[in-house]
């Protein structure tokens, strides 16, 4: 059992100090542990009434990146605690906005079959997360250029996303690991990354060689840019409120506002290790 207190990495500066400002704003300390294996580049599980303190795990094949990476995900717990506990909302899913998601991207009457039940779902899973991690990584990725620039986070920034961009736009389709037998899926995951990354180029890099060749990609980019323009006053986003109502315009224009709802349930520790609950796990 984590103590609250431990470390697998030395943060260097700003990066403790930011992790100090997180700790003395919630209250509760933060674990950071690298695991060999690791699906992601980092992750963060907010403290909650079971765990006390707040678990940033990351991928120990990623150093180049990584004190960039933690801070990124320290950032999401200041932004998440910048609006009072009962405004603290995560994405959740009841069973039937799940069969729901399900229906829309399979259309088969069987959408409960036992033996695809757990990846179809860890689809769908994927696909709404990648709305709101879309939405809030605009604001966080802007932050810390805002705070950090012209030093190792931001130089980390830099080379990570011209890592990123490079990758896609070499391959020339959206790099989430969606099959490409899954059209809907697919158009969804798209065009929010287009309006992602077109947006980031933009407002982050300012880099508009970028901005074209993105532009000429198969990203679903008319749906893309109606999200953009949705998110033309990102720049004003004040607080954690403000997230979700951008959010939920995103989900609008996506279609995808019937699969899941907002809520608290991640504070009593229902939740998956990312803080979403879904109704599937339990």
């Amino acid at each position: 059992m984590e103590d609250g207190n431990e470390m697998d990495i030395q943060l260097i500066e700003p990066v403790q100090s930011l992790k100090d400002e997180v700790e003395a704003l919630t209250g509760n300390n933060v674990v950071i542990r690298r695991r060999e294996s690791y699906c992601c580049l980092t992750s963060v599980q907010p403290a909650n009434t079971i765990l006390s303190y707040h678990f940033i795990q990351f991928g120990a094949d990623n150093d180049d990146f990584i004190q960039h990476a933690i801070t990124h995900e320290l950032l999401h717990l200041v932004r998440l605690w910048s609006v009072p506990p009962e405004k603290r909302v995560m994405m959740e899913a009841s069973v039937q906005e799940i069969k729901t998601g399900l229906m829309f991207l399979f259309n088969e009457p069987d959408w409960l079959r036992v033996d695809e039940y757990d990846t179809r779902t860890k689809l769908y899973a994927i696909i709404c997360r990648s709305v709101i991690n879309s939405v809030l990584d605009l604001w966080v990725e802007g932050e810390v250029l805002r705070r950090y620039a012209d030093t190792q986070i931001s130089h980390e920034q830099a080379d990570y996303y011209d890592k990123r961009f490079r990758e896609i736009l070499e391959a020339g389709i959206s790099s989430f690991n969606i099959p490409t037998f899954h059209p809907r899926a697919s158009s969804i995951m798209n065009a929010s990354s287009y309006a992602f990354y077109k947006l980031f180029a933009n407002r982050v890099m300012e880099a508009d060689d970028l901005i074209e060749e993105i532009s000429r990609l198969p990203y679903s980019p008319d749906m893309g840019e109606r999200l953009i323009e949705e998110t033309e006053n990102e720049a004003d986003r004040r607080n954690h409120k403000d997230d979700v109502m951008l959010v939920d315009r995103w989900a609008d224009v996506l279609g995808r506002s019937s699969w899941f709802h907002w809520g608290t349930r991640w504070q009593e520790g229902v939740a998956d290790k990312d803080g979403y609950s879904w109704e599937y796990y339990h």
